[in-house]
């Protein structure tokens, strides 16, 4: 049995763009909900590999 081809009238990115915006408001909503503290970023390598770990989960 052959499967069927869905025919769009838009290429392909157009799943790019609707990306692009819900990372935007996604970026813009964690940023007006949380508070982000940095603390030691100088211990983290400029160069090879990294794990990054919050230990911690506070307040959610």
């Amino acid at each position: 049995m052959k499967q069927a081809v869905p025919q769009y009238s838009l290429s392909y990115p157009r799943l790019h763009v609707r990306r692009r915006i819900m990372n935007f408001l996604g970026r813009g909503m964690l940023k007006l909900l949380t508070r982000t503290k940095v603390e030691g970023i100088e211990n983290i390598p400029s160069e090879g590999p990294v794990i990054l770990a919050g230990n911690h989960a506070t307040y959610i």
